[in-house]
């Protein structure tokens, strides 16, 4: 069960902007009767999106700035029992504890500017994207390293300038 709320402005006068939140629990009951988190169960989410376009010299040139803005509650993983896993060579988890760990939020703010040009019949386009601009090291998984027997976490991608050029006909 949960809520959700969305605000909306459409493109007018060249500014826009989309604002949802989510604020919710998702549970499940197991085969042995008790009720745990689901794998889904970030508790909220947020979402915060908004551009601004120039009309620069003639019309059907523009340059654009957008930015957006994502926060996720952290998700919920069933422990590793590292000393099984040891034993055993590779991962081995806890499911009397299923979905019990709670791993830390996920936040992330990305950054675009573009360039655009409309011709008679095509537009081009150019532009930098700038995906994760705080450089959050937001959790991809965790699992179990055999070789260093270890509990391992692989992250998203850091900060990652992304340049395009994108002609349409």
């Amino acid at each position: 069960y949960g809520v959700e709320l969305t605000l909306e402005r459409y493109l007018n006068r060249g500014f826009y902007f989309l604002i949802t939140g989510s604020v919710f629990d998702s549970k499940f009951k197991g085969s042995d009767g008790i009720e745990r988190n689901t794998a889904f169960n970030t508790k909220y989410a947020g979402n915060v999106l908004a551009g601004k376009e120039f009309t620069i010299g003639k019309k059907g040139t523009t340059l654009a700035f957008n930015i957006k803005s994502t926060i996720i509650g952290g998700r919920y993983l069933t422990p590793l029992d590292l000393e099984l896993s040891r034993l055993a060579g590779n991962a081995v988890y806890n499911q009397s504890l299923a979905f019990s760990d709670r791993q830390k939020e996920y936040f992330r703010t990305d950054f675009k500017i573009t360039y655009k040009k409309d011709y008679k019949k095509s537009t081009l386009e150019t532009g930098v994207d700038i995906q994760n601009i705080s450089n959050t090291k937001n959790i991809f998984q965790q699992g179990y390293n055999a070789i260093n027997n270890t509990i391992s976490t692989q992250y998203q991608t850091g900060l990652l300038p992304i340049p395009f050029v994108r002609f349409t006909f």
